[in-house]
């Protein structure tokens, strides 16, 4: 009897995970770039586009990353929107 077994794993290609920003009506633009700018590190120019599109189409995908980040910056966007009493709702989904 051959009690192994193997394992595998591909840390070449991780499974990725959408960070999704829903538009509202109260959360305001600057709000919006600022936590783009500063929790996901985005370009102001980048950060103004993104906004631009999560306001016309309703959301935005604002990166991709793997699941501990993407639901930390998910965490963090939340924390920040509820400090500054804006309604903002942030997804993550698989990519």
């Amino acid at each position: 009897m051959n009690n192994s077994f193997r394992f595998e794993t591909n840390f070449n290609n991780p499974i990725l995970y959408e960070v999704i920003f829903l538009n509202d009506q109260v959360t305001t633009i600057e709000f919006i770039i600022r936590v783009l700018k500063h929790i996901f590190n985005k370009e102001h120019k980048h950060a103004l586009k993104l906004t631009r599109k999560i306001h016309e189409e309703g959301y935005g995908v604002v990166g991709s990353y793997i699941y501990e980040i993407a639901g930390q910056k998910e965490l963090e966007t939340s924390l920040m929107a509820r400090d500054e009493n804006f309604p903002l709702r942030v997804v993550i989904k698989i990519k």
